[in-house]
């Protein structure tokens, strides 16, 4: 009955609004210019009119209707210049926080959380931390150099040869010798090594054994690019990424003919092991990036959702590790091919974490 009446309202006042232009000439002069083809195109125009709003404006009214009895009060914002995009998210952010405060209300742990308290401990927490980890630094550094001055004690031949090398200012013996020449003194003076797997092959001989040999980014390391630090170390752990894309391979010509049918060489060492079933451990966690939305599409479609990733309470941060420190210098096209001013620059922060390191 109600939209009946709407109906009925409306089209008295179409019929009195077309009346009234159809005799609009007899209640003026001719100084007013409307003619019979006008007449007919504002009635056209009036009908289309008509028939759109007047469905449109009874959905309105029923919508408004619901909303009202929903305690959701509209009239406000109608005649306005709102965009509905506005209008949406005030409600999202209004039905997100009442439905916040109702969880926080009715959840014992919500209701006596104290974000001061929860602040203070986790400051703490920060301030222990770094302690703790100034105590195990300086704890290592003492431990290593009591190693090193027990094995320059032990091995005084050795100590003689490092000694000799350092003075010389030409024809120094190479690296790969020099190792060989300390080999006992070698691990207690530099118990980790860090090199590529080219440079292990290059520098370290086949007659010194390591306890461990890690190979980080493992997706990126060819088995015979491995095989050189893998039989220096009696265990091996392989960590990596099984989905990034592997080392190219553009430059080789491998003939797999030339192997055995039955073993194929792989891409990269981390599949190759993977081939012949080691056990695994896969890491769930991902805190590598500032806004977790950075890795939320290859967590769908590359780790089936497995990634556990953290929201960013701060877009950016002066710890966040990276900096950016502008050099106004010019890069040298032409035979030099260098960029002094950076260069300058990259020596004197490398001097300043030396100094701060030492301290």
């Amino acid at each position: 009955m109600k939209d009946h009446d709407l109906n009925c309202d409306i089209i008295r006042n179409y019929i009195l609004l077309y009346r009234g232009i159809r005799n609009y000439k007899l209640y003026f002069d001719d100084s007013i210019k409307i003619n019979e083809y006008d007449l007919t195109k504002i009635y056209e125009n009036m009908g289309t009119l008509y028939k759109f709003d007047l469905e449109r404006y009874i959905k309105l009214v029923d919508l408004m209707d619901n909303l009202n009895s929903q305690g959701i009060k509209i009239n406000g914002i109608l005649g306005t210049e709102i965009h509905d995009r506005d209008i949406l998210n005030a409600f999202n952010h209004e039905y997100y926080t009442k439905f916040l405060n109702y969880y926080v209300r009715n959840d014992e742990n919500l209701r006596n959380f104290s974000s001061n308290s929860f602040e203070r401990l986790i400051k703490m927490f920060r301030e222990f931390d770094i302690k703790r980890m100034d105590i195990y630094k300086k704890g290592l550094i003492y431990s290593l150099y009591k190693r090193k001055i027990a094995a320059m004690e032990k091995y005084p031949e050795e100590v003689m040869v490092i000694k000799t090398e350092n003075a010389k200012k030409k024809f120094q013996k190479p690296v790969k010798k020099i190792f060989e020449e300390i080999r006992d003194i070698l691990f207690s003076i530099k118990p980790c090594f860090m090199a590529s797997p080219i440079n292990v092959s290059s520098y370290i001989g086949v007659n010194i054994n390591f306890d461990v040999v890690i190979f980080d980014e493992a997706s990126q390391v060819t088995p015979s690019e491995a095989v050189g630090s893998l039989f220096r170390s009696g265990q091996a752990i392989i960590s990596g990424d099984t989905q990034q894309l592997p080392p190219t391979s553009f430059f080789e010509n491998v003939n797999q003919s030339k192997y055995n049918e039955n073993y194929v060489v792989l891409d990269n060492i981390m599949d190759q092991f993977d081939a012949i079933g080691l056990s695994k451990l896969s890491l769930k966690w991902h805190y590598r990036s500032v806004d977790d939305r950075l890795i939320a599409f290859s967590n769908k479609y590359f780790y089936d959702n497995s990634l556990e990733t953290f929201p960013s309470a701060y877009k950016s941060s002066e710890n966040s590790g990276i900096v950016f420190d502008y050099v106004e210098g010019t890069y040298g096209r032409g035979k030099s091919r260098t960029n002094i001013s950076e260069a300058n620059e990259v020596v004197n922060i490398i001097k300043k974490n030396i100094i701060i390191t030492s301290q």
